[in-house]
């Protein structure tokens, strides 16, 4: 079951230190055979999009420290 919904902005857990990009959920994806839940995220300063994973992003504004 995906956590994120579409619209929904997120950051990517492991950004670079001083790196903070947010990006936007633009489609949630099947989940993997594992089970784990997939997204297509699009930068908001870039407009790039990626796949990932639902344990790669974190609501943006979450505080790192409490994953």
């Amino acid at each position: 079951m995906h956590r994120f919904k579409v619209g929904q902005t997120v950051v990517l857990r492991l950004e670079p230190q001083g790196r903070h990009d947010v990006f936007e959920v633009v489609r949630c994806l099947p989940e993997l055979p594992e089970g784990e839940p997939r997204y297509r995220i699009r930068s908001r300063t870039n407009r790039g999009e990626r796949i990932v994973r639902e344990d790669e992003i974190r609501p943006a504004g979450q505080d790192p420290q409490l994953g």
